[in-house]
């Protein structure tokens, strides 16, 4: 069977079991007998309206006008590329009206790349090791380096190079 419009070459028609939207020769949409839909351009929806998908709405993509939201509603939320050596690459504004990199996971180089200053607030700790096992943080007044395991190296490899610490000489300049 087909329908046709009047005032255009656009038709539905079902054939070989599908059911097609076509404008001319092109098949707009293909709903497949294997229960797949197929578009032939891109899929839009009004603002405040949300694609749902997951047999029980388990993954919301929604967009208000002003923000978008990826809403996970089970399990844990993945993001995979499987791209041999390439990235997963975050941007955001740059201040200026621009977009720039601000962090990136090398899967060429298996590991994360910080492109922008991590600020940590007062009060969180950046912890390395499984069991947290140093720990670098700031209370707001006073910084921490504190060591839970093992010795504390600090290490400087450069070929006639000094490890200096410096602090308040009490005039204001550092010693």
């Amino acid at each position: 069977w087909k329908v046709h419009s009047a005032s255009s070459s656009s038709s539905a028609a079902q054939s070989s079991g599908d059911f097609l939207i076509r404008n001319g020769s092109t098949n707009v949409l293909r709903l497949g007998t294997n229960t797949s839909a197929t578009f032939a351009g891109n899929v839009s929806l009004a603002d405040n309206k949300i694609l749902r998908i997951g047999s029980s709405n388990d993954l919301d993509l929604l967009h208000d006008g002003t923000n978008t939201q990826i809403s996970n509603n089970t399990g844990d939320l993945q993001i995979i590329n499987n791209a041999d050596d390439k990235d997963i690459v975050f941007f955001s504004d740059n201040g200026s009206g621009g977009t720039t990199e601000y962090f990136r996971l090398d899967g060429g180089n298996t590991n994360m790349v910080a492109s922008k200053t991590i600020l940590y607030s007062d009060n969180v700790k950046a912890s390395f090791g499984n069991a947290e096992d140093l720990r670098i943080k700031h209370n707001g007044t006073n910084s921490f380096i504190t060591n839970e395991s093992g010795n504390l190296h600090i290490i400087q490899n450069v070929d006639d190079g000094d490890l200096i610490l410096e602090s308040d000489n009490g005039g204001g300049g550092t010693t």
